[in-house]
């Protein structure tokens, strides 16, 4: 595991008050890391993520108006060490990535015609 990997695992143990959790990486990239603790998945941004760009896009992902459509996140963000940012959110289901096909592209397509249709300036 890598040293942001392994500092993900340690700040969504804290986030979850369980010191003992299993932790399962899910990615580790120089541009993002995510790992995977119960029911929660924590992402360490790229290095040198506005914070401020990052809160306006974690705010409209909690918005009211995009309930049902986009996932808000669990919790805010807070930097790992080494500065990166970090933030929570609810495990999904992925998609195989051998199965596209698989995807529920109609489903998707439904909440891409519900996104464009909200009013974007009250996000």
């Amino acid at each position: 595991m890598s040293r942001t990997a392994t500092q993900l695992a340690t700040a969504v143990r804290r986030a979850r008050r369980d010191a003992t959790a299993e932790v399962t990486v899910l990615a580790d990239r120089p541009d993002a890391t995510v790992v995977r603790c119960g029911h929660v998945v924590a992402k360490a941004h790229p290095p040198g993520t506005d914070p401020a760009e990052l809160a306006v896009r974690l705010g409209v992902a909690a918005h009211p108006r995009c309930a049902g459509i986009l996932l808000p996140p669990v919790d805010g963000m807070a930097p790992l060490p080494d500065g990166r940012m970090v933030t929570l959110w609810p495990y999904g289901e992925p998609v195989a990535p051998d199965a596209p096909d698989a995807a529920p592209w109609a489903e998707a397509g439904s909440l891409l015609a519900r996104l464009h249709a909200g009013p974007v300036g009250e996000l």
